[in-house]
């Protein structure tokens, strides 16, 4: 069952984080159940030029995984930092968690790049894979996002967030680069969880 759920993921990941502690200084913070429920970052130096931080959990139901003829369910856990400083320097860490069909696929790297859309209100970030239990996504590979901040209180609407995009790294540093906005079919509201985005 894992081989054909994990090419149907790949497949659509393609088309489109062991939840360790981090360490560079920007930290995502788990809570004891594996959901990501933001970032510690505190407060962000005067040179930053462009920011995103948060995570949380959602749900995606985009097909049959197992061949049952009922969609099954893709539990999604994203905890992040992403920062690009004035001088050009980019940190951060990811922290992501997918799981479905009884299964857990977990996947850990710095950020490498981040751009925040005019609006500021959405950011695309990624970076490599340096911890992952997927063999079909191994270490090497570029992971990256894209993620909405809809503002804060009951009021706002969900925040939202994409499933990984994976590919290269030339194919990260065009994502972060590109202007072109996010395919709304790889992304969800979040169940729980904040997102912010500065820049």
């Amino acid at each position: 069952m894992r081989t054909k759920a994990v090419n149907y993921l790949a497949a659509v990941l393609v088309t489109s984080v062991a939840l360790l502690a981090c360490d560079d200084g920007l930290p995502t913070q788990p809570d004891a159940d594996g959901a990501a429920i933001g970032t510690q970052l505190g407060a962000l130096p005067k040179n930053v030029a462009a920011s995103a931080k948060g995570g949380g959990t959602w749900v995606l139901n985009i097909g049959d995984l197992d061949g049952d003829g009922v969609a099954d369910p893709i539990v999604n856990i994203l905890g992040f930092t992403a920062v690009r400083y004035e001088d050009g320097r980019v940190q951060g860490q990811i922290e992501y968690k997918q799981k479905a069909l009884g299964e857990s696929f977990e996947f850990h790297g710095p950020v490498t790049c981040i751009g925040v859309y005019d609006d500021g209100t959405r950011a695309k970030f990624g970076g490599p894979i340096t911890r992952s239990n997927d063999p079909t996504i191994p270490v090497g590979v570029f992971m990256w996002f894209t993620v909405v901040d809809n503002g804060q209180g009951a009021s706002a609407d969900p925040d939202r967030s994409s499933i990984l995009g994976i590919g290269d790294e030339q194919a990260n540093e065009d994502f972060c680069a590109s202007d072109a906005p996010p395919n709304p079919i790889f992304s969800a509201d979040l169940t729980s969880g904040n997102i912010t985005v500065a820049g």
